[in-house]
């Protein structure tokens, strides 16, 4: 029922400057927190939700706006996510913020972990209405384990959350009207017995792909969720939180067993709108701590970023009052930005690389990421000799996997 759509953080291939385009194929989403987008290769959609940096009010810098998608962005990338929580606060969220529908994919994850957090109420076939009119893909209204269930979640713990859910499910799918909105059913679970309950539970309801969400997000939880959905023959997939250094790896590397593999993630805005924090783009496991924590006696910014290009360390300096301002607004917006196409320039480096196996496994064992590299060979294994004799066979410790 559906368009190929993607994932998108931009640079070279995914990341273009102000005034031009560039195409690109899977995707990362970068979460609108309080607005941010994706990448152009299917894989990476940033996530926009409050408490990070919010472009709402219409800032500008140097005559360009703060976002990653109009003609007036210092760079352009083709992706969002957002949680229907926020953006239903928006019935036009899409035509309000100037998000294109052509060439571009726009994410709306339903919003159960905020309904379940801040214990208020959406009705499933509002939040379907509302996607339908906005979005290009959608997540199933779940209602997720609590993070303390999470801590040492049981089948017992879980099932409360399915039964919730199923309901949740039948709703949107008898409220499903467009052939415009893809719908992926989100599959909660941590390991293999609790996985294949809740795809059980949810079997006869037909959606056009899924979405895992298996925690912790390591490299072998991801892979654990990505083999159960190659085992299911699930083409379309969109894993929830999975841009960990050592996890991005095997996602990126798995797109080659999927029609579309995508990844979400606000940890970019929040870092930059709410902390300060300046990811260094050659050592991104190092930052500069930007406002009143700021104690470098750096005189310039590292980076030749579109961003950097334009702003100076005082522009991204600038503290906080006894409450935001404008301007301080502003550093934090630039500085998430520059986080932004930090982060896509590296996703944009390991996709281009994984298409050359010898130099992808050099490179993650140079980085010391060993079980990046097992996890990834477990996928070899699913897609070779089939998902429980890839279980059995693995050499990796997957008792954390098993009920």
């Amino acid at each position: 029922m559906k368009k190929d759509l993607k994932f998108t953080p931009s640079l070279p291939r995914g990341l273009a400057t102000a005034g031009h385009s560039v195409k690109y194929g899977s995707k990362f989403i970068p979460s609108a927190m309080g607005m941010l987008g994706r990448s152009k290769s299917d894989l990476f959609a940033p996530t926009w939700m409050r408490g990070g940096w919010n472009n709402s009010r219409g800032e500008r810098f140097g005559g360009f706006t703060l976002d990653w998608w109009t003609d007036t962005a210092m760079f352009s990338y083709d992706a969002l996510m957002v949680s229907a929580y926020y953006g239903m606060e928006n019935p036009d969220f899409r035509e309000y913020y100037k998000i294109p529908r052509k060439d571009f994919l726009f994410i709306a994850d339903s919003g159960g972990f905020q309904i379940s957090r801040h214990d208020i109420a959406l009705e499933p076939a509002d939040i379907i209405k509302w996607m339908e009119k906005n979005v290009d893909v959608g997540l199933t209204l779940d209602d997720p384990p609590t993070p303390e269930e999470r801590t040492n979640l049981t089948l017992d713990l879980l099932k409360p959350h399915g039964m919730k859910s199923r309901r949740n499910y039948e709703v949107m799918h008898r409220s499903w009207k467009s052939d415009d909105l893809e719908l992926l059913k989100v599959i909660q679970g941590d390991n293999v017995e609790q996985l294949e309950w809740w795809w059980d539970l949810m079997a006869d309801l037909e959606f056009d792909g899924a979405s895992i969400a298996c925690r912790p997000p390591t490299p072998g939880q991801t892979a654990m969720g990505l083999g159960f959905m190659m085992h299911n023959d699930v083409k379309k997939v969109h894993v929830l939180l999975g841009t960990g250094d050592a996890t991005i790896p095997v996602i990126i590397y798995a797109r080659k067993w999927f029609d579309r593999l995508t990844v979400d993630s606000a940890s970019f805005s929040l870092a930059g709108a709410r902390y300060r924090t300046y990811y260094l783009p050659f050592a991104r496991t190092q930052a500069l701590e930007f406002g009143r924590q700021f104690t470098s006696t750096v005189k310039h910014l590292p980076c030749d970023c579109p961003v950097c290009r334009m702003a100076t360390i005082d522009d991204m300096n600038i503290e906080r009052g006894g409450h935001e301002t404008k301007t301080a607004s502003l550093s934090g917006g630039l500085i998430a930005l520059h986080n932004l196409y930090t982060v896509l320039r590296h996703y944009w480096f390991l996709e281009v690389l994984s298409d050359d196996r010898d130099a992808y496994f050099k490179y993650l064992k140079s980085a010391g990421l060993t079980e990046t590299i097992e996890s990834i060979e477990f996928l070899e294994k699913v897609a070779d000799v089939g998902y429980y004799d890839a279980l059995g066979e693995t050499q990796k410790d997957v008792e954390g996997w098993l009920a």
